[in-house]
């Protein structure tokens, strides 16, 4: 936090707008690393006003449309994913009840990142629009152009309806029953399975490496950690629009009844994508790198669902529930060596658990017209709103001591990961690819933990 606030503070901030490209790049993927430290670290306030800005300079300069035809490739292509990263970050920081999104996809006319290996390679190469693999049809030559990188973007466009709908008190929110066949909960529904059967989302992660991801025999880190990014954010769709308190809370106000047939399946598929989202954790014995901040978010999110399947009245699945919950929060100990704010998720999370046990008639997902108390419903909506669930409310919080005793799971992270010519840690620009501006070694310096926050060893681009 120190860095970001200097590095803020040096910015010569443009008020008549960039003079150029190059000079609006650059503003972009400042601000947007000084946003992906400032939110995990607790100021998401300031975060989000200061990713206005960003989204502002990118609108006056129009980088979301193509640029010119006599710009290099290379630039091309940095100024490609300096916009979608910065997509990327809008749709994340909106992931609370009372933010809203401000690119909206209509108007994202620049074709999607280009794969790794002709970034790599300085040419260029036709990449597929945004709108031909997010519609009610998708383009199967689109869909097959897509690479990993690019569909982390696909999968950003998804769960930004899916939070629109189910976080956010809009008009879109109340239209329709969720089983009517014209509700936004069905149409949304249906994107994600044609997301599955287009993209293999939903298929076991290590068969998926294998297949999208071996460059010369061996994992490429860059495509891998794209995949499984974007997998993450699949698994993540499903959990919030699937969600059955949230699904009850929609119901309520429309004071409709739950079919009890409907919001079991909704419960079924609930918990399947939580699992495999707490599964993800697995992925860094395959050497992809799992520590970007937002996997924080969607391990609570996940572990709040398996909370609430230890109150099923299958004794199987309160087992399942408990191991899974563990599981969870055992990852967020990890993430929070890196990350205040899963400090923050590992507290909270236990609270959860002992507000919500031994009391399976109240909390029960499936019980239908559920009423819950105030108490629990500030729980449950705390338990999937990413600003709250990054913001500190008591002072001091987490303690430094108990992040500190994180650290016992693992001594240095280069003991358990190879970071070389890997560009995943920092979730805008970084999750979008490794850019000519970030040459050489780089390291972030938690002040809080002591710990590197970022640490890799980026490959300079000719």
């Amino acid at each position: 936090m120190v860095y970001a606030t200097r590095a803020w503070n040096c910015l010569k901030i443009p008020w008549n707008g960039a003079a150029n490209d190059e000079e609006a790049v650059q503003l972009i993927q400042t601000i947007n690393l000084i946003v992906n430290t400032e939110h995990p670290a607790g100021h998401c306030t300031s975060g989000y006003m200061k990713l206005g800005f960003a989204l502002r300079i990118a609108l006056h300069s129009k980088l979301y449309m193509e640029s010119s035809a006599d710009v290099s490739p290379v630039f091309r292509e940095e100024r490609k994913r300096t916009f979608w990263s910065l997509y990327l970050q809008d749709k994340l920081i909106c992931l609370s009840k009372e933010r809203l999104s401000n690119l909206s996809d209509e108007e994202c006319k620049i074709p999607l990142p280009c794969s790794e290996a002709a970034f790599r390679e300085g040419r260029d190469e036709n990449a597929p629009l945004l709108s031909s693999v997010t519609g009610d049809c998708l383009d199967q030559e689109a869909a097959d152009a897509c690479c990993p990188l690019a569909l982390i973007a696909v999968m950003a466009s998804t769960l930004s309806r899916v939070s629109h709908y189910v976080l956010q008190e809009t008009r879109y929110s109340q239209l329709g029953l969720p089983w009517s066949s014209n509700s936004p909960y069905a149409a949304i529904s249906s994107t994600l399975l044609q997301l599955e059967h287009y993209f293999g989302v939903n298929e076991d992660p290590k068969e998926s490496l294998a297949r999208r991801c071996f460059v010369d025999g061996a994992v490429d880190q860059h495509l891998a950690g794209s995949f499984i990014y974007a997998k993450a954010l699949f698994h993540l769709s499903h959990c919030l629009l699937h969600h059955p308190f949230l699904i009850q809370q929609r119901l309520k106000k429309l004071k409709q009844r739950t079919p009890p047939t409907f919001i079991k399946a909704a419960w079924d598929n609930c918990k399947a994508h939580a699992k495999s989202l707490t599964d993800l954790k697995d992925m860094k014995n395959h050497n992809v790198v799992i520590l970007t901040s937002l996997y924080g978010y969607c391990t609570m999110v996940a572990g709040t669902i398996h909370v609430l399947s230890m109150n099923d009245e299958s004794a199987s699945v309160r087992e399942e529930g408990k191991k899974h919950y563990h599981s969870a929060l055992e990852f967020l100990r990890e993430l929070s060596c890196y990350w205040k704010h899963a400090a923050l998720m590992v507290n909270r999370l236990e609270r959860f658990r002992l507000q919500c046990e031994n009391r399976r008639q109240e909390l029960d997902p499936c019980t239908p017209n559920a009423s819950h108390s105030p108490r629990d419903v500030k729980a449950l909506w705390q338990s999937v709103d990413y600003a709250l669930l990054s913001t500190p409310t008591r002072p001091g919080s987490p303690t430094q001591g108990g992040a500190t005793g994180n650290l016992e799971y693992f001594e240095s992270p280069s003991q358990l990961f190879d970071f070389a010519d890997f560009g995943m840690f920092v979730e805008g620009i970084e999750a979008l690819g490794t850019l000519p501006l970030f040459e050489g070694s780089m390291a972030l310096v938690g002040e809080d933990f002591g710990q590197p926050l970022v640490e890799s060893n980026l490959a300079p681009v000719d």
